[in-house]
């Protein structure tokens, strides 16, 4: 949640070399939320004062129905579809979604062990 705005991680699907993430932004405020950009990254864990930080960056192949405007009190659900990759130990997954002309930023990190939980928990095959 920031600022009256959640996001949330659903479903994870992989098909092939393909990885699937199925995502929700719901705005429960007064203003819309128009979307500037969106990033994914693995990054380190833990970052130490004064050390250079490793930024991976990964790659999104293509969005369906990514929201370029979430209205207010309105929820938008899309599926990001980039290669598949692994998280190593002591590293995470970043995703990173920016307010256009705004201060409303999502930085959500993910684990490893975090992220194949999700998948099992709630794994689904649909037709796509």
């Amino acid at each position: 949640k920031n600022a009256g705005m959640e996001f949330e991680v659903g479903n994870i699907f992989i098909d092939g070399d393909i990885l699937l993430l199925r995502m929700t932004l719901t705005n429960r405020t007064q203003i819309g939320y128009t979307t500037d950009f969106m990033r994914f990254y693995i990054q380190d864990a833990k970052i130490h004062k004064k050390t250079a930080v490793q930024q991976i960056e990964q790659n999104i192949l293509f969005a369906f129905d990514y929201p370029e405007e979430i209205p207010a009190h309105e929820s938008r659900t899309f599926t990001v579809a980039m290669n598949k990759f692994t998280i190593p130990d002591k590293k995470r997954l970043i995703i990173e979604i920016q307010e256009r002309n705004g201060g409303r930023h999502f930085w959500e990190r993910r684990k490893c062990s975090e992220a194949c939980r999700s998948r099992k928990r709630k794994m689904k095959r649909t037709g796509y």
